[in-house]
Protein backbone atom coordinates (compact mmCIF):
# COMPACT_ATOMS: atom_id res chain seq x y z
CA UNK A 1 0.00 0.00 0.00
CA UNK A 2 2.86 2.53 0.94
CA UNK A 3 4.26 2.02 -2.79
CA UNK A 4 1.08 2.22 -4.32
CA UNK A 5 0.77 6.25 -2.30
CA UNK A 6 4.70 6.90 -3.29
CA UNK A 7 4.33 6.03 -7.41
CA UNK A 8 0.82 8.09 -6.57
CA UNK A 9 2.45 10.96 -5.16
CA UNK A 10 5.27 11.14 -7.85
CA UNK A 11 2.93 11.08 -10.79
CA UNK A 12 0.47 13.41 -9.36
CA UNK A 13 2.85 15.86 -6.70
CA UNK A 14 5.23 17.11 -10.21
CA UNK A 15 1.75 17.67 -12.24
CA UNK A 16 -0.20 19.54 -9.23
CA UNK A 17 2.87 22.22 -9.80
CA UNK A 18 3.20 21.80 -12.90
CA UNK A 19 -0.47 22.94 -13.01
CA UNK A 20 0.04 25.75 -10.26
CA UNK A 21 3.02 26.97 -11.74
CA UNK A 22 1.22 27.19 -15.00
CA UNK A 23 -1.59 29.13 -13.41
CA UNK A 24 0.40 31.52 -11.99
CA UNK A 25 2.09 32.45 -15.45
CA UNK A 26 -1.43 32.78 -17.50
CA UNK A 27 -2.60 34.81 -14.39
CA UNK A 28 0.43 37.33 -14.64
CA UNK A 29 0.47 37.44 -18.63
CA UNK A 30 -3.20 38.05 -18.19
CA UNK A 31 -3.00 41.04 -15.59
CA UNK A 32 -0.06 42.22 -18.15
CA UNK A 33 -1.85 42.25 -20.61
CA UNK A 34 -5.33 43.45 -18.86
CA UNK A 35 -2.86 46.66 -17.59
CA UNK A 36 -1.44 47.20 -21.38
CA UNK A 37 -5.03 47.06 -23.44
CA UNK A 38 -5.89 49.15 -20.46
CA UNK A 39 -3.87 51.55 -21.39
CA UNK A 40 -3.84 51.44 -24.37
CA UNK A 41 -7.40 51.94 -24.81
CA UNK A 42 -7.73 55.05 -22.11
CA UNK A 43 -4.70 56.55 -24.60
CA UNK A 44 -7.26 56.36 -27.40
CA UNK A 45 -10.03 57.87 -26.17
CA UNK A 46 -8.06 60.55 -24.47
CA UNK A 47 -6.50 61.37 -27.71
CA UNK A 48 -10.16 61.63 -29.34
CA UNK A 49 -11.81 64.06 -26.88
CA UNK A 50 -8.50 65.80 -26.68
CA UNK A 51 -8.91 66.52 -31.17
CA UNK A 52 -12.74 67.22 -30.25
CA UNK A 53 -12.18 69.19 -27.10
CA UNK A 54 -9.72 71.37 -29.72
CA UNK A 55 -11.99 71.07 -32.51
CA UNK A 56 -14.42 72.80 -30.41
CA UNK A 57 -12.75 74.94 -29.02
CA UNK A 58 -11.65 76.89 -32.05
CA UNK A 59 -15.31 76.38 -33.71
CA UNK A 60 -16.35 78.91 -30.73
CA UNK A 61 -13.51 80.75 -31.01
CA UNK A 62 -14.06 81.26 -34.90
CA UNK A 63 -18.24 82.30 -34.21
CA UNK A 64 -17.14 85.04 -32.14
CA UNK A 65 -14.05 86.14 -33.78
CA UNK A 66 -15.67 88.84 -35.90
CA UNK A 67 -17.16 90.40 -32.30
CA UNK A 68 -13.64 90.06 -30.83
CA UNK A 69 -11.94 92.24 -34.00
CA UNK A 70 -14.78 94.40 -34.35
CA UNK A 71 -12.93 98.50 -33.06
CA UNK A 72 -15.74 100.39 -31.70
CA UNK A 73 -18.39 99.02 -28.74
CA UNK A 74 -16.27 96.89 -27.39
CA UNK A 75 -18.58 96.29 -24.03
CA UNK A 76 -21.68 95.60 -26.44
CA UNK A 77 -19.58 93.17 -28.51
CA UNK A 78 -18.68 91.53 -25.68
CA UNK A 79 -21.95 91.05 -24.28
CA UNK A 80 -22.90 89.79 -27.64
CA UNK A 81 -20.09 86.92 -27.78
CA UNK A 82 -21.92 85.83 -24.02
CA UNK A 83 -25.05 85.67 -25.67
CA UNK A 84 -23.42 83.36 -28.68
CA UNK A 85 -21.13 81.13 -25.89
CA UNK A 86 -24.07 80.51 -23.72
CA UNK A 87 -26.39 78.94 -26.67
CA UNK A 88 -23.01 76.82 -27.86
CA UNK A 89 -23.32 73.35 -26.24
CA UNK A 90 -22.65 69.84 -27.62
CA UNK A 91 -23.38 66.68 -26.29
CA UNK A 92 -25.46 65.87 -23.11
CA UNK A 93 -22.73 67.83 -20.44
CA UNK A 94 -20.78 69.79 -23.44
CA UNK A 95 -20.39 73.80 -23.06
CA UNK A 96 -18.44 76.72 -23.00
CA UNK A 97 -17.16 79.04 -20.23
CA UNK A 98 -15.19 81.97 -19.94
CA UNK A 99 -13.14 84.28 -17.14
CA UNK A 100 -11.23 86.90 -17.41
CA UNK A 101 -7.56 86.63 -16.37
CA UNK A 102 -8.31 88.03 -12.70
CA UNK A 103 -10.68 84.46 -12.30
CA UNK A 104 -13.96 86.15 -12.39
CA UNK A 105 -16.54 83.97 -14.14
CA UNK A 106 -18.15 85.85 -17.36
CA UNK A 107 -19.97 82.98 -18.74
CA UNK A 108 -21.50 79.09 -17.51
CA UNK A 109 -24.74 77.73 -19.38
CA UNK A 110 -24.82 75.07 -16.75
CA UNK A 111 -24.00 76.79 -13.62
CA UNK A 112 -25.41 80.22 -14.02
CA UNK A 113 -24.78 81.29 -10.21
CA UNK A 114 -20.94 80.61 -10.75
CA UNK A 115 -21.21 84.04 -13.30
CA UNK A 116 -20.29 87.12 -11.66
CA UNK A 117 -17.86 84.97 -8.92
CA UNK A 118 -13.95 85.49 -8.63
CA UNK A 119 -12.93 81.54 -8.64
CA UNK A 120 -9.22 82.35 -8.68
CA UNK A 121 -8.66 80.16 -5.60
CA UNK A 122 -11.13 77.01 -6.48
CA UNK A 123 -9.77 74.08 -6.33
CA UNK A 124 -11.14 70.52 -6.68
CA UNK A 125 -11.19 67.75 -4.34
CA UNK A 126 -7.35 66.68 -4.93
CA UNK A 127 -6.28 70.73 -3.90
CA UNK A 128 -5.61 71.31 -8.06
CA UNK A 129 -6.26 74.56 -8.39
CA UNK A 130 -8.70 74.46 -11.73
CA UNK A 131 -9.28 78.37 -12.91
CA UNK A 132 -5.23 78.91 -12.39
CA UNK A 133 -4.55 76.06 -14.33
CA UNK A 134 -7.32 76.97 -17.54
CA UNK A 135 -5.80 80.49 -17.05
CA UNK A 136 -2.46 79.50 -17.41
CA UNK A 137 -2.91 77.68 -20.34
CA UNK A 138 -5.00 80.22 -22.43
CA UNK A 139 -2.28 82.41 -21.76
CA UNK A 140 0.43 80.16 -22.93
CA UNK A 141 -1.31 79.76 -26.39
CA UNK A 142 -3.64 77.33 -25.34
CA UNK A 143 -3.66 73.96 -23.94
CA UNK A 144 -5.04 71.21 -21.69
CA UNK A 145 -5.53 71.32 -17.89
CA UNK A 146 -7.32 68.04 -16.48
CA UNK A 147 -9.37 68.23 -13.12
CA UNK A 148 -12.62 67.65 -11.19
CA UNK A 149 -15.67 69.36 -11.67
CA UNK A 150 -19.02 68.66 -11.17
CA UNK A 151 -21.17 66.63 -14.11
CA UNK A 152 -24.29 68.34 -14.73
CA UNK A 153 -25.93 65.13 -15.82
CA UNK A 154 -25.45 63.43 -12.94
CA UNK A 155 -24.40 65.93 -10.39
CA UNK A 156 -21.12 63.83 -9.20
CA UNK A 157 -17.62 65.51 -9.30
CA UNK A 158 -15.79 63.25 -12.13
CA UNK A 159 -12.58 63.54 -13.72
CA UNK A 160 -12.85 66.40 -16.78
CA UNK A 161 -10.53 67.58 -18.95
CA UNK A 162 -10.72 71.00 -20.36
CA UNK A 163 -9.14 72.67 -23.10
CA UNK A 164 -8.18 76.56 -22.45
CA UNK A 165 -7.74 79.39 -25.54
CA UNK A 166 -6.67 83.15 -24.59
CA UNK A 167 -8.55 86.03 -26.25
CA UNK A 168 -5.79 88.70 -25.36
CA UNK A 169 -7.55 91.67 -26.63
CA UNK A 170 -10.29 91.49 -24.22
CA UNK A 171 -8.34 89.01 -21.46
CA UNK A 172 -10.58 86.29 -21.71
CA UNK A 173 -9.81 82.45 -21.05
CA UNK A 174 -12.11 80.79 -23.04
CA UNK A 175 -12.64 77.21 -22.37
CA UNK A 176 -14.77 73.95 -22.85
CA UNK A 177 -13.88 70.80 -21.62
CA UNK A 178 -15.12 67.16 -21.84
CA UNK A 179 -15.56 63.96 -18.66
CA UNK A 180 -13.22 61.05 -18.56
CA UNK A 181 -16.09 58.92 -16.53
CA UNK A 182 -16.92 56.78 -19.38
CA UNK A 183 -13.48 56.23 -20.37
CA UNK A 184 -13.01 54.42 -17.10
CA UNK A 185 -16.31 52.70 -17.78
CA UNK A 186 -14.91 51.46 -21.04
CA UNK A 187 -11.35 50.23 -18.82
CA UNK A 188 -13.30 48.80 -16.31
CA UNK A 189 -15.80 46.71 -18.68
CA UNK A 190 -12.20 45.71 -20.58
CA UNK A 191 -10.75 44.43 -17.05
CA UNK A 192 -13.85 42.53 -15.95
CA UNK A 193 -13.94 40.77 -18.63
CA UNK A 194 -10.36 39.53 -18.56
CA UNK A 195 -11.31 38.42 -15.11
CA UNK A 196 -13.58 36.25 -15.97
CA UNK A 197 -11.25 34.49 -18.76
CA UNK A 198 -8.59 34.60 -15.38
CA UNK A 199 -11.40 32.29 -14.04
CA UNK A 200 -12.53 30.40 -16.96
CA UNK A 201 -8.94 29.70 -17.33
CA UNK A 202 -8.36 28.31 -13.94
CA UNK A 203 -10.69 25.96 -14.43
CA UNK A 204 -9.35 25.06 -17.24
CA UNK A 205 -6.17 24.30 -15.87
CA UNK A 206 -7.51 22.32 -12.77
CA UNK A 207 -9.78 20.66 -14.90
CA UNK A 208 -6.58 19.48 -17.37
CA UNK A 209 -4.55 19.12 -14.21
CA UNK A 210 -6.48 16.22 -13.10
CA UNK A 211 -6.71 14.74 -16.16
CA UNK A 212 -2.91 14.49 -16.49
CA UNK A 213 -2.86 12.12 -14.03
CA UNK A 214 -3.53 9.16 -16.36
CA UNK A 215 -2.38 11.18 -19.98
CA UNK A 216 0.33 13.72 -18.45
CA UNK A 217 1.96 14.63 -22.52
CA UNK A 218 -1.92 14.77 -23.98
CA UNK A 219 -3.15 16.87 -21.02
CA UNK A 220 -0.30 19.40 -21.16
CA UNK A 221 -0.72 19.69 -25.21
CA UNK A 222 -4.34 20.22 -24.66
CA UNK A 223 -3.25 22.75 -22.09
CA UNK A 224 -1.20 24.74 -24.58
CA UNK A 225 -3.14 24.87 -27.35
CA UNK A 226 -6.33 25.98 -25.25
CA UNK A 227 -4.26 28.92 -23.51
CA UNK A 228 -2.94 29.91 -27.03
CA UNK A 229 -6.23 29.76 -28.89
CA UNK A 230 -7.88 31.36 -25.86
CA UNK A 231 -5.09 34.38 -26.03
CA UNK A 232 -5.60 34.87 -29.84
CA UNK A 233 -9.42 35.11 -29.21
CA UNK A 234 -9.28 37.35 -26.25
CA UNK A 235 -6.65 39.93 -28.40
CA UNK A 236 -9.03 39.74 -31.51
CA UNK A 237 -12.01 40.56 -29.15
CA UNK A 238 -10.88 43.16 -27.83
CA UNK A 239 -8.74 44.84 -31.16
CA UNK A 240 -12.41 44.40 -32.52
CA UNK A 241 -13.67 46.68 -29.47
CA UNK A 242 -10.95 49.19 -30.13
CA UNK A 243 -12.18 49.85 -33.44
CA UNK A 244 -15.72 50.10 -32.52
CA UNK A 245 -15.10 52.36 -29.64
CA UNK A 246 -13.43 54.61 -32.58
CA UNK A 247 -16.22 54.40 -34.70
CA UNK A 248 -18.71 55.10 -31.84
CA UNK A 249 -16.99 58.30 -30.74
CA UNK A 250 -16.30 59.58 -34.37
CA UNK A 251 -19.77 59.28 -35.03
CA UNK A 252 -20.96 60.21 -31.88
CA UNK A 253 -18.39 63.55 -32.30
CA UNK A 254 -19.57 64.29 -35.71
CA UNK A 255 -23.19 64.10 -35.22
CA UNK A 256 -22.28 66.93 -32.13
CA UNK A 257 -21.16 69.16 -34.71
CA UNK A 258 -23.49 68.98 -37.35
CA UNK A 259 -26.62 68.70 -35.51
CA UNK A 260 -25.55 71.33 -32.98
CA UNK A 261 -22.62 73.70 -33.42
CA UNK A 262 -23.39 73.60 -37.23
CA UNK A 263 -27.07 74.60 -36.47
CA UNK A 264 -25.91 77.63 -34.10
CA UNK A 265 -23.85 78.83 -36.69
CA UNK A 266 -26.27 79.06 -39.45
CA UNK A 267 -29.02 80.96 -37.16
CA UNK A 268 -25.59 83.67 -36.26
CA UNK A 269 -25.34 84.35 -40.09
CA UNK A 270 -29.24 84.62 -40.36
CA UNK A 271 -28.97 87.17 -37.36
CA UNK A 272 -26.66 88.58 -39.53
CA UNK A 273 -28.19 88.88 -42.50
CA UNK A 274 -31.13 90.47 -41.06
CA UNK A 275 -29.12 92.99 -39.25
CA UNK A 276 -27.49 93.99 -42.82
CA UNK A 277 -30.56 94.26 -44.17
CA UNK A 278 -32.02 96.95 -41.68
CA UNK A 279 -29.12 99.04 -42.27
CA UNK A 280 -29.19 102.50 -44.08
CA UNK A 281 -27.63 102.53 -47.62
CA UNK A 282 -24.82 104.93 -46.36
CA UNK A 283 -23.69 102.44 -43.87
CA UNK A 284 -21.72 101.66 -45.71
CA UNK A 285 -18.75 100.47 -43.42
CA UNK A 286 -20.84 98.55 -40.84
CA UNK A 287 -22.60 96.86 -44.03
CA UNK A 288 -18.73 96.15 -45.46
CA UNK A 289 -17.95 95.00 -41.00
CA UNK A 290 -20.94 92.56 -41.76
CA UNK A 291 -20.09 91.26 -44.88
CA UNK A 292 -16.61 90.30 -43.70
CA UNK A 293 -18.40 88.65 -40.31
CA UNK A 294 -20.91 86.32 -42.94
CA UNK A 295 -17.82 85.12 -44.83
CA UNK A 296 -16.05 84.26 -41.31
CA UNK A 297 -19.06 82.00 -40.59
CA UNK A 298 -19.30 80.91 -43.92
CA UNK A 299 -15.45 79.44 -43.59
CA UNK A 300 -16.45 78.40 -40.46
CA UNK A 301 -19.30 76.28 -41.24
CA UNK A 302 -17.13 75.05 -44.56
CA UNK A 303 -14.50 73.72 -41.76
CA UNK A 304 -16.91 72.41 -39.51
CA UNK A 305 -18.79 70.37 -42.59
CA UNK A 306 -15.26 69.01 -43.54
CA UNK A 307 -14.52 67.55 -40.17
CA UNK A 308 -17.80 66.32 -39.21
CA UNK A 309 -17.47 64.13 -43.06
CA UNK A 310 -13.86 63.31 -42.00
CA UNK A 311 -14.87 61.72 -38.43
CA UNK A 312 -17.76 60.13 -40.24
CA UNK A 313 -18.95 60.43 -43.61
CA UNK A 314 -23.16 60.83 -43.45
CA UNK A 315 -23.42 58.96 -46.97
CA UNK A 316 -22.01 55.66 -45.27
CA UNK A 317 -24.50 55.63 -43.37
CA UNK A 318 -27.26 56.70 -45.15
CA UNK A 319 -26.52 55.74 -48.80
CA UNK A 320 -23.87 53.00 -48.25
CA UNK A 321 -20.10 52.35 -49.15
CA UNK A 322 -20.12 53.39 -52.95
CA UNK A 323 -21.55 56.46 -52.39
CA UNK A 324 -19.58 57.27 -49.44
CA UNK A 325 -15.99 56.27 -51.73
CA UNK A 326 -17.53 58.41 -54.42
CA UNK A 327 -17.94 61.42 -52.31
CA UNK A 328 -14.05 61.06 -51.20
CA UNK A 329 -12.97 60.53 -54.32
CA UNK A 330 -14.60 63.92 -55.29
CA UNK A 331 -13.31 65.51 -52.34
CA UNK A 332 -9.68 64.20 -52.78
CA UNK A 333 -9.85 65.17 -56.26
CA UNK A 334 -10.92 68.49 -55.33
CA UNK A 335 -8.26 68.48 -52.87
CA UNK A 336 -4.68 67.63 -54.45
CA UNK A 337 -3.13 67.67 -57.38
CA UNK A 338 -4.10 64.19 -58.60
CA UNK A 339 -6.73 62.88 -60.98
CA UNK A 340 -8.86 60.39 -59.44
CA UNK A 341 -10.62 57.33 -61.51
CA UNK A 342 -13.05 55.49 -59.40
CA UNK A 343 -14.33 52.49 -60.50
CA UNK A 344 -16.68 51.43 -57.67
CA UNK A 345 -19.56 48.46 -57.90
CA UNK A 346 -22.49 48.56 -55.24
CA UNK A 347 -22.56 46.11 -52.37
CA UNK A 348 -25.96 46.05 -51.31
CA UNK A 349 -26.15 44.00 -48.23
CA UNK A 350 -23.42 41.78 -48.71
CA UNK A 351 -21.25 43.41 -46.06
CA UNK A 352 -21.53 43.64 -42.84
CA UNK A 353 -21.84 47.65 -41.17
CA UNK A 354 -18.37 47.16 -39.55
CA UNK A 355 -16.59 45.67 -42.64
CA UNK A 356 -17.78 48.64 -44.45
CA UNK A 357 -16.41 50.83 -42.34
CA UNK A 358 -13.30 49.12 -42.13
CA UNK A 359 -12.61 49.41 -45.69
CA UNK A 360 -14.43 53.37 -46.33
CA UNK A 361 -11.05 53.70 -42.99
CA UNK A 362 -8.63 51.67 -45.40
CA UNK A 363 -9.48 53.91 -48.15
CA UNK A 364 -8.89 57.22 -46.14
CA UNK A 365 -5.87 55.95 -44.90
CA UNK A 366 -4.46 55.26 -48.31
CA UNK A 367 -5.40 58.28 -49.90
CA UNK A 368 -3.58 60.11 -47.17
CA UNK A 369 -0.53 58.06 -47.72
CA UNK A 370 -0.27 59.04 -51.65
CA UNK A 371 -1.15 62.36 -50.85
CA UNK A 372 1.69 62.46 -47.90
CA UNK A 373 4.50 60.11 -49.37
CA UNK A 374 3.99 59.36 -53.25
CA UNK A 375 3.92 62.40 -55.21
CA UNK A 376 1.64 60.92 -57.94
CA UNK A 377 -0.53 62.76 -60.37
CA UNK A 378 -3.09 59.90 -60.83
CA UNK A 379 -5.09 57.80 -58.41
CA UNK A 380 -7.63 55.12 -59.25
CA UNK A 381 -9.80 53.62 -56.43
CA UNK A 382 -11.79 50.25 -57.32
CA UNK A 383 -14.62 47.91 -55.52
CA UNK A 384 -15.25 44.77 -56.91
CA UNK A 385 -16.79 41.64 -55.47
CA UNK A 386 -14.36 39.01 -56.53
CA UNK A 387 -15.55 35.50 -55.56
CA UNK A 388 -16.26 34.79 -51.76
CA UNK A 389 -14.79 38.35 -50.72
CA UNK A 390 -14.69 42.04 -51.49
CA UNK A 391 -11.47 43.59 -53.27
CA UNK A 392 -10.73 47.46 -52.31
CA UNK A 393 -8.13 48.57 -54.25
CA UNK A 394 -6.04 51.71 -54.70
CA UNK A 395 -3.11 52.61 -57.03
CA UNK A 396 -1.38 55.14 -57.71
CA UNK A 397 1.70 55.83 -60.52
CA UNK A 398 3.41 57.79 -57.50
CA UNK A 399 6.96 57.19 -56.60
CA UNK A 400 6.44 54.13 -55.08
CA UNK A 401 7.08 52.26 -51.23
CA UNK A 402 10.71 53.05 -51.02
CA UNK A 403 9.49 57.07 -50.64
CA UNK A 404 6.46 55.31 -47.81
CA UNK A 405 6.56 54.44 -44.49
CA UNK A 406 5.41 50.51 -45.40
CA UNK A 407 5.62 49.56 -41.69
CA UNK A 408 4.08 52.94 -40.07
CA UNK A 409 1.23 53.82 -37.79
CA UNK A 410 -1.28 53.85 -40.49
CA UNK A 411 -0.53 50.67 -42.44
CA UNK A 412 -0.88 48.89 -39.21
CA UNK A 413 -4.42 50.81 -38.41
CA UNK A 414 -5.12 49.40 -41.93
CA UNK A 415 -4.19 45.76 -41.26
CA UNK A 416 -5.90 45.73 -37.43
CA UNK A 417 -9.31 47.44 -38.85
CA UNK A 418 -9.62 44.40 -41.60
CA UNK A 419 -8.41 41.89 -39.33
CA UNK A 420 -10.78 42.51 -36.54
CA UNK A 421 -13.95 42.01 -39.79
CA UNK A 422 -12.19 38.85 -41.15
CA UNK A 423 -9.76 40.29 -43.32
CA UNK A 424 -6.49 41.40 -44.56
CA UNK A 425 -4.22 43.93 -46.06
CA UNK A 426 -2.07 43.07 -49.30
CA UNK A 427 0.47 45.88 -50.77
CA UNK A 428 2.54 45.84 -53.42
CA UNK A 429 4.95 47.99 -55.94
CA UNK A 430 3.38 48.22 -59.18
CA UNK A 431 6.71 48.37 -60.90
CA UNK A 432 10.51 48.95 -60.60
CA UNK A 433 10.42 52.80 -61.23
CA UNK A 434 7.36 53.32 -58.70
CA UNK A 435 3.58 53.31 -58.14
CA UNK A 436 1.96 51.27 -55.13
CA UNK A 437 -1.06 49.11 -54.64
CA UNK A 438 -2.82 48.68 -51.50
CA UNK A 439 -5.69 46.36 -51.65
CA UNK A 440 -7.98 45.76 -48.96
CA UNK A 441 -9.92 42.23 -48.98
CA UNK A 442 -13.04 41.78 -46.70
CA UNK A 443 -14.49 38.47 -46.90
CA UNK A 444 -18.53 38.63 -47.75
CA UNK A 445 -21.24 38.60 -44.76
CA UNK A 446 -22.25 35.57 -45.57
CA UNK A 447 -18.87 33.45 -45.66
CA UNK A 448 -16.24 32.78 -43.65
CA UNK A 449 -13.20 34.97 -42.71
CA UNK A 450 -10.62 35.37 -45.44
CA UNK A 451 -7.57 33.29 -44.71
Amino acid sequence: MGLRLNLLAISVIPIILFAAAMLGVVTRQTATLSAELGNLIEDRLVSDKQTALTNYAELAETAIRPLVKRQSNTAQSQQQAKTVLNAMTFGEDGYFYVYDYAGNNLVHPRLSELVGQNLWDLQDPNGNFVIQGLIEQAKAGGGFHSYLWNKPSTGLEEPKIGFALGIDSWGWMLGTGLYLDDIRGEVDLVNATIGRSVQRSFLWVMGFGLLAVLLAAIVVYAFQHNVQRTADAKLKALNSRIVEIQEEQSQRISRDLHDGISQLLILTRYSLEAVEADLNPAQIEQKATLGRSRGTLDRALTELSSIARNLRPPALDQLGLQQALMSLAEDYALQSKCKVYPDIQSLGDKLTEAGKSALFRVAQEALTNVSKHADADRVWITLRIKGKAVHLTIEDDGKGLRSKAHSGLGIANMRERLAAQGGRLDIHSLTSDGGTQVIGIMPLSSEPAAP
